[in-house]
């Protein structure tokens, strides 16, 4: 019963998203884009300066400002730690397939430059690579939900 009713809150919460967006003066697609604008500067591992970033951007390409600016809360404290892993994970996965990711305890040595920049190029790597795919998924979604929104009501 508790996961009916996670669903159930689940689909309240994401219906009260899409009628905030579709409030937006704005056609479906410039929403679309600011929110997946916003998707992918809140889940590319930004250190919480993904807003800093998505206004720019939905500037340079004629976004929705607000939609880019709301998206990027996809990243909090609770998200951001799946959201790392599946970076690093993702980037070890482009760059050494065959990489065993375990870490343990025995085998600590002290860490070299060399390392953290590997480390570096396997998170911002598989960052880039999930931070995009979020954000096609986005855009379609979005767009997608507030066109039917929109025809149902017969704005569109």
């Amino acid at each position: 019963m508790k996961i009916k009713a996670y669903g159930s809150a689940l689909r309240g919460h994401t219906t009260d998203i899409l009628a905030k967006l579709s409030q937006i003066n704005d056609p479906p697609k410039k929403i679309a884009k600011g929110a997946a604008i916003g998707v992918f500067w809140g889940v590319l591992p930004t250190f919480g300066f993904a807003i800093l970033f998505a206004i720019p951007t939905a500037l340079l390409l004629k976004a929705n400002k607000l939609s880019s600016i709301s998206a990027t809360f996809i990243s909090n404290p609770l998200t951001t730690p799946l959201f790392y892993s599946l970076s690093f994970s993702l980037g070890t996965l482009l760059h050494s397939p065959g990489l065993d990711t375990e870490i343990s305890l025995t085998d600590v040595s002290p860490l070299e430059l060399e390392d953290l920049a590997t480390a570096g190029l396997y998170f911002y790597s598989g960052g880039l690579v999930l931070a995009t795919g979020m954000a096609v998924i986005t855009y379609l979604v979005v767009y997608y939900l507030l066109c039917k929104k929109k025809k149902v009501e017969g704005k569109y």
